[in-house]
């Protein structure tokens, strides 16, 4: 992609992208995202959340999309200068719009894959593809609200 992601759904799109097509986990391809949308290398500020793909270490735990938006939003909120009480609300915002959406955060859960077995079947696309658009999608609305300084309930949905 020659241009910068910057709407909302431009950067979910990139995510994708970034999963699917790029060398990226699923919180990789998040931070990744949001780092090309604001100019700077896709692969600067990834290996911060390796980690935390496959659900923190391939354990199955919270998706890992969700982990990326959480550092993506809580770099953003850091640069506005958000309080912690903000920032706590904005993280859960993000965890229980996704929870809600998809009846847990778990990436055991939510994706028919198992990330250490190399002759396992390949990502689901499919589905990890929609988790991945809606924390990118969520993200952006949400960091947008941060700096209009609009936050009485700081999940937007997405």
């Amino acid at each position: 992609m020659s241009e910068r992601p910057q709407t909302a759904e431009q950067i979910a799109d990139r995510s994708v992208h970034n999963f699917v097509e790029a060398p990226f986990n699923c919180a990789e391809a998040v931070v990744a995202a949001f780092s090309e949308a604001r100019g700077e290398d896709a692969r600067t500020l990834a290996p911060l959340v390796t980690g935390f793909g496959g659900g923190v270490g391939s354990l199955g735990h919270m998706c890992g999309a969700i982990s990326g938006g959480l550092v993506v939003l809580g770099r953003r909120a850091g640069e506005l200068g958000l309080k912690k009480p903000q920032v706590r609300a904005l993280a859960r915002g993000l965890h229980e719009g996704f929870e809600q959406a998809f009846g847990t955060t778990a990436c055991g859960k939510l994706k028919a894959h198992d990330c250490e077995d190399e002759a396992g079947a390949p990502y689901d696309i499919r589905n990890c593809g929609k988790y991945l658009r809606h924390v990118a999608t969520a993200t952006a609305m949400m960091m947008a609200q941060a700096e209009s300084g609009t936050q009485e309930d700081p999940y937007l949905g997405g």
